[in-house]
């Protein structure tokens, strides 16, 4: 294994590069208390356009900062967002109960068992739905969703029933 303490030694490194091969090994080197920023470029050029690059970085920094101490909430705001937040499974969940009961309801719907006024006020009463202008809207929502599981099923038909050589 490499002394690598003692290459950057040796090689006359004010510091150890920012590496992720590095952050985990355990190196016995110490830092010259140098400011690396304040070392100039012998050509005045490229030392013109480093200080450029130097000004925008700060400036840069100081807009981040300014941000961070602006966006900070009330402890109350933070309560209520984290209430609101639920994780990934649940969202998930929620929204296939939600698409099983507007599929229960579409199926009604076509089989006559109920009319145009109860099916708009039975989508509308569900809670976790989201108003939309209109029953047309909504009704060719729930239309497209039930065609799209319905043809989903038939290409999963279809790919079963092929033969091997077949495409």
């Amino acid at each position: 294994d490499l002394d690598l303490a003692s290459l950057a030694r040796s090689f006359a490194l004010v510091r150890l590069p920012k590496m992720s091969e590095l952050r985990t090994k355990k190196i016995d080197f110490e830092e010259l208390a140098v400011d690396v920023q304040s070392i100039p470029y012998t050509d005045p050029v490229r030392e013109k356009a480093r200080q450029e690059r130097l000004k925008k970085e700060e400036a840069i920094r100081a807009t981040k900062e300014e941000k961070k101490k602006s966006v900070k909430r009330p402890p109350e705001e933070k309560m209520e967002t984290k209430r609101k937040k639920k994780g990934k499974h649940e969202r998930i969940m929620d929204e296939w109960e939600e698409l099983q009961e507007e599929e229960r309801l579409y199926r009604l719907y076509k089989q006559k068992k109920i009319t145009d006024e109860e099916y708009s006020k039975q989508l509308m009463s569900s809670k976790s739905e989201e108003k939309e202008n209109s029953f047309e809207d909504r009704f060719e929502k729930v239309r497209k969703t039930h065609q799209m599981l319905r043809n989903n099923q038939k290409s999963r038909r279809s790919h079963i029933l092929k033969p091997k050589g077949m495409k």
